[in-house]
Order: C-alpha cells, then structure tokens, then sequence
C-alpha cells in the first residue's frame, strides 16, 4: 500500500504528495524553489487516490488492508502519543487526540534532525505498512498481560510484518506467535539483525520512559528543515534509518543477536544467520512459537 503525505513550506505553501511508494519525494519537496524550506510533513493515514466509478474520477478515499482497522491503530498511536520521544516532535497545533483526529494525519516537524523526523513517520505509519508488527503488539498485551514498552519492543523483535487478514473468531497466535527471519526491508523501521539484547535494554529504559534520552537517540543527520532531505543509507552503514534504535548491535548470538538469543536459546533452532545479495537473515523460516516460549520471550526483554 502507497503513502500520502503533505510538505508544509515555511513560505506557506503546501504540497500534496498522493499514493506515492514510500516518503522518498520529501527530498525534491524545495527542488527548484528558492527561498523556503520543510516546515513539516503531515502524514494522511491509509489516503489512497482510487478511481470512483460513480465519479468518473480520481479521488482520495482512506482504505485499510484486510489485516488493519482503527481501532487497532488508534491503540497504537495512542501509545506512541503518550512517548515525549514521539509527542515532542510533532507540530502542537495539529496533534491529534482520538480516532476522529487520527484521520486527519500527523504533522511531524522538520526542526528535528532528518534521521529523527522521518523515522517518527515511520512509526506513525506502521499499521498502514507493517500491520503485522502493530497487531502483534496489541496481542501481546491483550494475550499476555504484557506492559506496552516491552510489547513494543518484542513486537520489533519478532518482527512479524505482515500477518493475514483478521478472520472473525480466529485465534490471533494462529497469526501474530511467529518470527520473521527477514530482518533488513528498506521499509524496515528496526532491522532485527543488528537489534541486540543490550540494544533492547536501552530502548525500554533509555527512549520509552518519560524522560527520554535525547542524545543517545537525537540522529545524526542535520535538521531537515536545514538541508531539505534525508538519507536513508543501507542496511551495512552505520547510518542506516534501520539501525536508528539499534544501539549496542549485535550480529551473532556471541553479540546478543535478540533474534538469534531467541531462535537458539527459546525455540531451540541452532543456526546462524547467513549473507547474500538480499542482506541477512536467519537460516529457517518463520517459526510458531507456543505460548509458554511466547512468556519466556516477554521475560527475556523484561527482565
């Protein structure tokens, strides 16, 4: 599913970016216009440009995938608005308190460092593009009694991205009780191969509190209301958006690879991860996990 979004210019001009692959077009927002700059980018949730029939036109219209509805969402976002990581981004005036205001999107600012900005839009759009990982999240808490931060974070570990459609009366760990080996997608907001035990540790403690630690996780990338972009890098480089929240990371199970720690010490699968052209992932497909190693995972991050 495509992204919309607008750019608000500090000249005051607003540009309307509809349907588009992924938030890539910020970075020609200022190409060609002089003297202005990104004041903030307002991301639509789920607005999607379709062909009406009735119409005989183009029109925006929101649409959710089979796997997604609002209330799932608004449980997300409202967890991510009550983080000071998350809130102390976004443009006062234009946050949204309930699933009425969710609807009309999220106005992230573009005096934050561009790594920053950008990756709290990412986390806003997660349940239009990683809906998987969102309701995993809210199944966690629901089927375990989990604490939001740590099913946040065990949510990322898992990363279980794109689970099916929600079939009425289906037991969700039929869906939502896997690992997803796939660790490094460009749309990946963590990439799980360098997310390491320690790395998780100073999440919960260091970035999902109500003080958080703003120079450990400030970016380093200029503003983006400075130079106008933002750079995404690959997953090798250190500067990766995917390794943004991977402090301490960790490779191997030697380095506390979460997912390896995971994968050997829980699910009992003594493998390694392996490279190739496609990045790096671990050598088995997605495995169940049953609900007494889902309580054993929980702890682990935790403890």
């Amino acid at each position: 599913m495509s992204v919309s979004f607008n750019v608000q210019l500090s000249d005051g001009r607003t540009l309307q970016y509809r349907s588009r692959p992924c938030f890539a077009s910020v970075n020609n927002a200022t190409y060609n216009i002089d003297y202005t700059s990104i004041d903030s980018v307002r991301y639509l949730p789920f607005l999607q440009q379709t062909w009406d029939s009735d119409a005989q036109a183009t029109i925006d219209k929101q649409q959710m995938n089979s796997n997604m509805t609002w209330d799932i969402a608004n449980r997300w976002w409202t967890y991510l608005l009550s983080l000071p990581y998350i809130s102390n981004g976004l443009v006062r005036h234009t946050t949204p308190g309930n699933v009425k205001g969710y609807k009309h999107g999220f106005s992230v600012s573009a005096r934050l460092p561009a790594d920053r900005a950008m990756l709290t839009l990412f986390l806003l759009r997660a349940p239009q593009f990683q809906g998987g990982i969102v309701r995993t999240f809210c199944h966690l808490i629901d089927k375990f009694n989990c604490p939001e931060d740590v099913a946040f974070v065990t949510a990322f570990v898992l990363n279980n991205t794109t689970s099916g459609s929600i079939v009425e009366g289906d037991d969700p760990s039929h869906q939502l009780q896997y690992m997803n080996p796939c660790t490094d997608q460009e749309s990946s907001i963590i990439y799980p191969a360098y997310f390491s035990y320690k790395g998780a540790k100073l999440m919960l403690n260091r970035l999902l509190c109500d003080d958080p630690d703003t120079d450990l996780y400030s970016g380093v990338q200029p503003n983006l209301s400075t130079v106008n972009k933002y750079e995404r890098y690959g997953a090798t480089s250190k500067s990766a958006l995917g390794r943004f929240f991977c402090k301490k990371p960790g490779m191997s199970y030697s380095t506390g690879n979460l997912q390896l720690i995971i994968n050997n010490d829980i699910l009992r699968n003594e493998y390694t991860r392996k490279h190739g052209n496609s990045g790096s992932s671990l050598r088995y497909l997605n495995t169940r996990i049953d609900d007494d190693q889902m309580n054993e995972i929980i702890h682990l991050i935790q403890a």
